[in-house]
C-alpha cells in the first residue's frame, strides 16, 4: 500500500470511527431506555448526553488535528523517460526548519505500463543512501536525481518514448466535503438526541389531549355501579339500561366544568346481581360503549376472580401491554394498587393542575386501557408516584396540593366511600369476602424501625382492627396494602420501616384465630408469595408496565415464591360455594399472558393453609 492510501485510509478512520461509535452507542442506551428503564431515567438521559457530546468532541479534535498535520506534507515534480528511475520526495522542509526525517514516496506515470514501471527506494534504503554518497541534505539528492535523469535520457536508451511525470507542489488535506458531511452528521446525531428527550419530557405539554372523551367504570358495590365521565367544555349525554332490554332505558344529561378538567362521576343504583347492562356515552359527536356485569351478592357463597397490580411506567412510542393482559384475563372486577401515573417521570415538571391532569389524560387515551376502563368495574389508591417517587404525608410542605386534588378527580370519585373524611383508604365487600384497602403513604411517621413507627397512622389502624372484628362471618379477608409487607424488601420505603405495626396486625389475626385473612400488594416490581408468620401470607404483585426489579432477596422469612425480571399480574379465583372453599392464587407474565404461578389455598384455623402448588 503505497502512503497516499495509507493516509487516505487512516483520514477515513479517524472521520468515520467517532461517528459510528456514537450513533451505535446511542442505539443501544436508547434501546435500554425504550424496553428496560431499568435505571433512573435522569441517570441514563445524562448518559445519553454526555457520550453523544463527547463523540462529537472527539471527531472536532480529530478533523483539527489532521487538517494541520496535513498542511506539512508538499510533493514534487520531475520529468524523465519511461526507464529511469524516479522517486518522488515527499518532505517536510518546505514548512519546517528543522532537519525532519525525509519520506519517499511512489509516484507512476499515468501512461506508463507497469513492466517499464521501476521500484521506488524506500525512505530508509533512500537515507542509507544519502549517508553513504555524504549528501547534506533534500537539495543535493534532488540535484542528484536531476543529473541521473540528464544522463539517462541521452543514453543508449534514446529510442524509447519519453514519458512526462508531473508531480507538482501542492499541499494534501482531505477532502473538505467529506469532513463537513462528518461534522454535520455529528451535529445532527446530537441535535436528535436533544430534541427527542425534549419531546419526551414536555410531551404532555405540547401534546395535551385536552379534548379526550372518558367514560370508565369505577367502583361497583352493594348493587352500585360508579362510572367515571369526562366531555371537554360541553354536555355529555349518558343513557344506560339491562342488556337484554333495550326497550328500557335511562338517559339522563351530565354536567362537567373546569374545575375537576371537566370530569365527573355518576351512580347508577339498584343494579340487579349478576345481569349485564350496557351503556352509551356521547360527546362532542364521539360515543363510548360500556359493558358490564354486575358482582355477586354479599355474603353468599359464590365463585368471582380479580385482577390487582400496580406501576405503569410511561414509554416513549409504547402502550401499556401489561393492560392488555389484564384485560384477556377477563376477571370481574380490577384493583390497581398505585402508580397509576408517574408525575415525576422522566422529571417533576410543576405542580400544576393541568400538567398532572394531562398525566391521567395519556393513561386513559392509551388503547389497552380501554377494554378494561369500559367492561371491567375497577377499584384505586394511590402510592407515591401519583405525586412523586418516596413522597409520604411527612413532606406536605414539598407536597403539590393539586396532586391529590386531580387523583381525586379521575380517580378516586369512583371509589367506595372513605372510611374517613380525611382520609383516602375504605372497605368493600364481594359475595362472602372483605377487602380492606389501606392508605400506606399519608400517615406515615418519621421514626422507622421502631415501637412508635407507623405507615397507617393511629386512625386508621383502629378502623382496620374493628374490621378484622366484624368480618369474621367472611369467607376470606383481604388485606389491600400498595407497600409490600414482607420483611425482606430490606427497605425504609415499605412495612419493612413500620415492622412492629406489620407484627401488631399479624399478631391480632392469630390471637383472634380470624381464618382464611390474606396480605395483597404491589410496588417492588417483582411477584413473590411469602409466609409472614404461620398460616398467614402475602401475596405481592408488580410492575404492570415497567422496569422490573434485579433486587435478590435475604434469609428473613419463608418464600414460597419468587419472580423478578419479569413484569407481573395478580389474578385471584375466590370460589366459596364448594366446600372447603377455595382461594386460587396466579401470577401472570404482563407482557405475554403466561402463567409462571398457581397456588390454591384453603382457610385455616389462622389464615390460609396450602392446597397444592405449581410453579415454573
Amino acid at each position: 500500500m503505497s502512503s497516499n492510501d495509507r493516509y487516505l485510509s487512516r483520514d477515513c478512520f479517524l472521520f468515520v470511527s467517532p461517528w459510528i461509535l456514537s450513533v451505535v452507542t446511542t442505539v443501544i442506551v436508547s434501546a435500554f431506555i425504550y424496553y428496560a428503564y431499568n435505571a433512573p431515567f435522569w441517570q441514563v438521559t445524562v448518559g445519553i448526553l454526555a457520550l453523544a457530546s463527547f463523540f462529537l468532541v472527539v471527531t472536532i479534535v480529530l478533523i483539527v488535528l489532521n487538517e494541520k498535520s496535513a498542511g506539512s506534507r508538499h510533493y514534487h515534480s520531475v520529468k524523465g523517460n519511461g526507464k529511469g528511475k524516479f522517486q518522488a520526495l515527499e518532505a517536510q522542509y518546505m514548512n519546517t526548519d528543522d532537519d525532519s526525517d525525509i519520506h519517499l514516496t511512489e509516484l507512476k506515470p499515468s501512461s506508463l505500463s507497469d513492466d517499464k514501471s521501476e521500484e521506488v527506494t524506500s525512505s530508509e534504503e533512500r537515507e542509507e543512501k544519502s549517508n553513504e554518497e555524504g549528501s547534506d541534505g533534500p537539495d543535493i539528492i534532488l540535484e542528484e536525481e536531476k543529473e541521473t535523469i540528464e544522463n539517462e535520457e541521452d543514453g543508449e536508451d534514446e529510442g524509447v518514448g519519453h514519458e512526462e511525470f508531473v508531480f507538482e507542489n501542492r499541499e494534501y488535506s482531505p477532502p473538505e466535503t467529506e469532513t463537513r458531511i462528518i461534522l454535520v452528521m455529528n451535529l445532527l446525531l446530537l441535535s436528535a438526541v436533544i430534541v427527542c428527550l425534549f419531546l419526551y419530557t414536555m410531551r404532555f405539554v405540547i401534546f395535551p389531549s385536552s379534548g379526550l372523551v372518558i367514560a370508565s367504570l369505577g367502583s361497583q358495590v352493594n348493587g352500585e355501579q360508579k362510572i367515571l365521565l369526562r366531555c371537554f367544555q360541553s354536555e355529555m349525554t349518558f343513557e344506560y339500561g339491562i342488556e337484554s332490554d333495550k326497550g328500557n332505558r335511562t338517559r339522563m344529561q351530565v354536567q362537567t366544568n373546569s374545575s375537576s378538567d371537566y370530569t365527573t362521576s355518576i351512580t347508577i343504583k339498584h343494579l340487579i346481581p349478576g345481569e349485564k347492562y350496557t351503556a352509551i356515552a356521547e360527546c362532542n359527536g364521539e360515543s363510548i360503549n360500556l359493558r358490564w356485569k354486575t358482582l355477586p351478592v354479599v355474603q353468599e357463597p359464590a365463585m368471582f376472580s380479580f385482577a390487582f397490580g400496580s406501576c405503569m411506567l410511561p414509554r416513549p412510542f409504547h402502550e401499556r401491554q401489561g393492560l392488555h393482559t389484564v384485560s384477556q384475563l377477563n376477571p370481574d372486577f380490577f384493583l390497581f394498587m398505585g402508580d397509576f401515573i408517574y408525575a415525576d417521570h422522566p422529571v417533576w415538571l410543576s405542580p400544576s393542575k393541568e400538567i398532572y391532569s394531562s398525566y391521567y389524560r395519556d393513561v386513559f387515551s392509551d388503547s389497552y386501557l380501554k377494554p378494561i376502563s369500559h367492561e371491567i368495574p375497577s377499584f384505586y389508591m394511590y402510592d407515591d408516584h401519583e405525586i412523586y417517587n418516596d413522597w409520604d404525608g411527612q413532606h406536605k410542605d414539598e407536597f403539590p396540593s393539586v396532586a391529590l386534588d386531580v387523583w381525586g378527580s379521575y380517580l378516586e370519585s369512583t371509589n367506595p366511600e372513605r372510611l374517613e373524611p380525611t382520609g383516602h383508604y375504605f372497605s368493600f365487600d364481594v359475595a362472602d369476602s372483605s377487602f380492606f384497602v389501606m392508605d400506606t403513604r399519608m400517615y406515615r411517621t418519621t421514626q422507622k424501625r421502631s415501637e412508635t413507627a407507623s405507615i397507617l397512622g393511629e386512625v386508621q389502624l383502629r378502623h382496620l382492627m374493628e374490621w378484622l372484628r366484624n368480618s369474621t362471618e367472611f369467607t376470606f379477608k383481604f388485606l389491600v396494602s400498595p407497600s409490600p409487607v414482607t420483611e425482606r424488601t430490606q427497605s425504609m420505603d415499605s412495612w419493612f420501616a413500620y415492622n412492629h405495626e406489620r407484627d401488631q396486625i399479624n399478631e391480632y389475626i392469630s390471637a383472634h384465630n380470624i381464618s382464611g385473612a390474606v396480605w395483597l400488594s404491589a410496588d417492588r416490581h417483582w411477584s413473590g408469595i411469602f409466609e409472614l408468620s404461620p398460616g398467614i401470607y402475602e401475596f405481592s404483585s408488580s410492575p404492570i408496565d415497567a422496569f422490573w426489579s434485579d433486587q435478590e432477596l435475604g434469609h428473613t422469612e419463608d418464600i414460597l415464591y419468587f419472580s423478578n425480571r419479569k413484569r407481573h399480574i395478580g389474578y385471584v379465583k375466590v370460589d366459596s360455594s364448594t366446600q372447603p372453599a377455595q382461594l386460587v392464587m396466579e401470577s401472570v407474565e404482563a407482557a405475554t399472558g403466561e402463567l409462571l404461578l398457581t397456588t390454591t389455598f384453603v382457610p385455616n384455623d389462622v389464615g390460609l393453609s396450602i392446597n397444592s402448588w405449581t410453579a415454573k
